[in-house]
């Protein structure tokens, strides 16, 4: 078995349209292997899943991809295609 060297995942939510269990198990299973950011503005679907579910305080929530690469101290390497 090999050990993941990620420490860290920025999670791009402005898209999110259905927020459901599978989300939140993707998001929880990410959250115990590293640092999770959520990058936002959130959606309501996603804040209320993680509001109901106690899940609201496991990870950091950013107002956008910069404040979340900010976050981290740009430890983040760049979106492909973002010219950085």
């Amino acid at each position: 078995m090999r050990t993941s060297t990620v420490r860290h995942t920025i999670v791009d939510c402005t898209g999110v349209t259905f927020a459901g269990s599978a989300l939140l198990d993707v998001l929880l299973t990410a959250r115990r292997r590293q640092e999770v950011v959520l990058a936002g503005p959130l959606p309501r679907a996603l804040g209320v899943l993680l509001d109901l579910t106690g899940s609201a305080g496991l990870s950091t929530v950013a107002d956008s991809l910069d404040a979340a690469r900010r976050h981290l101290g740009d430890r983040s390497p760049a979106a492909p295609g973002s010219g950085r």
